[in-house]
């Protein structure tokens, strides 16, 4: 009878997209308990990558464009969504709070409930129920054709509908950078994290193409839908080829030897998964290490979040027509996009660097709330400071978090690099949930400052 050992080594068992680790029949030591730490760990990222795995990196990047999208479009809807749909002002940050929390939640049920199914699995389900969602979107509007009788059902639909898709887009982003830091070396989980802010700079191009095409909020968001759709299709035949590679076959066998020989014990399923697979996340948070990386990042994204929406809503708009806006979303996804990038992949950044920097980011936050009407910074021809202090913040931003991110699992032993991944990723959606809330009380301080 083939054992799970024989399995867990077996290629074909691997090329169906198996993911090799503690999840389905093993209970593993504690993290501390061994001192088999990843070859990896002293290698910048660049250092990892070679002639036979640069091109699944790239790949990786794509998946890491198409996972991010989604969110970037959602965003970008904001104002169809709250004027047009949910008939709210503005400034009401329940839709936001929503669907980032539907996240967390979608986070939750992939560290806790899924674990027993293989990476291939939950990533084409993920990608196919967010595609879904985003092709229902502009289906289910057409309920406003109906008028003032139809508001309410249309409005709740709307609202299922994004908690759905929040589910999934977490659902599909936790494991890819699950599966990047389980099996592959650091360059790949930061190839995800520079997709991310790739797909942040298109988004902001794909913005001012919309605008100059003169479309109304509800047909710019149809564009980004579909966009967003046609991504996540381009993802799924991507990661088609990705899990038929030698390259991918290559590092989850290695991560699969890896692991057997931190097994301990191999027992039966435990009745309760999600119990084991709950013990087996606060084991890893016991880690310094890991506790540090994780605060850290739910920091790093809660000081950015907090800000950056503020800015965005109260700057002045020196060049009219709404384009001031814009201009700083581009211009902060390329400083972004540049720390996740050139700066991330040659020279990640250390623990204390990344706590020095998180120190000082409060002086350029405090200096953008001065760049704000009516602080005497934001008076004309003082512009370049407000842009200088966004492009600060943005490279900071991409730097620390993708050098954290990457690294991170590179500091447990095998069988608890997976459960690192999602709860790197917990934290950042955390982040994001506690500065949009931040965000709110920002933005009052400053209007009456």
């Amino acid at each position: 009878m083939t054992t799970e050992v024989e399995k867990l080594l077996d290629g074909n068992f691997v090329r169906r997209g198996h993911r090799p680790s503690i999840d389905e029949t093993y209970v593993a030591t504690p993290p501390n308990a061994t001192a088999k730490f990843s070859p990896w760990a002293n290698m910048k990222p660049y250092e990892t990558l070679n002639k036979s795995n640069t091109g699944a990196y790239l790949q990786f990047v794509v998946i890491g464009i198409a996972v991010a999208f989604p969110t970037y479009a959602f965003f970008s809807a904001t104002n169809y969504f709250k004027k047009d749909v949910l008939h709210t002002t503005t400034n009401d940050i329940g839709l936001e709070i929503a669907y980032l929390s539907s996240r967390l939640l979608g986070n939750v049920i992939s560290l806790l409930f899924l674990r027993t199914c293989n990476f291939s699995r939950k990533l084409f389900g993920g990608f196919i129920m967010l595609a879904v969602c985003l092709i229902l979107l502009p289906i289910i509007d057409q309920f406003y054709l109906c008028g003032d009788a139809c508001n309410g059902i249309h409005s709740v639909l709307v609202y299922i509908i994004l908690l759905t898709a929040g589910i999934a887009n977490a659902i599909v982003r936790s494991n890819a950078y699950a599966l990047a830091s389980y099996s592959f070396p650091p360059a790949f989980t930061q190839g995800l994290m520079l997709g991310s802010g790739i797909g942040s700079i298109t988004m902001a191009i794909f913005r001012m193409l919309v605008k100059l095409a003169g479309h109304d909020s509800r047909n710019a968001s149809y564009c980004y839908f579909g966009i967003s759709a046609g991504l996540l299709v381009l993802a799924v035949l991507v990661y088609f080829c990705v899990s038929r590679q030698s390259t991918y076959r290559h590092y989850s066998s290695l991560s699969a030897m890896h692991a057997l020989h931190e097994i301990e014990d191999v027992s039966v399923r435990h009745r309760f998964q999600c119990c084991r697979f709950l013990s087996d996340a606060m084991a890893t948070l016991k880690q310094p290490q890991i506790f540090n990386h994780c605060l850290l990042l739910f920091l790093m994204t809660t000081q950015d979040y907090m800000i950056i929406p503020t800015v965005f809503i109260l700057a002045r708009d020196f060049i009219g027509g709404g384009w001031t806006f814009l201009v700083m979303y581009l211009v902060y996804g390329i400083a972004d996009t540049i720390g996740r990038g050139p700066l991330a992949i040659t020279v990640p950044c250390s623990t204390r660097f990344a706590w020095v920097s998180f120190l000082i980011r409060f002086a350029i936050v405090a200096g953008i709330t001065m760049c704000i009407p009516p602080n005497h910074l934001s008076q004309p021809g003082l512009e370049w400071i407000l842009f200088l202090l966004i492009i600060l913040l943005g490279i900071s931003t991409g730097y620390i978090n993708t050098s954290i991110i990457s690294y991170a699992p590179t500091c447990v032993s095998q069988v608890y690099r997976e459960t690192t991944g999602y709860l790197c990723i917990m934290s950042l959606f955390a982040g994001m949930s506690a500065g949009i809330i931040l965000s709110v009380l920002v933005e009052k301080i400053i209007q009456f400052a």
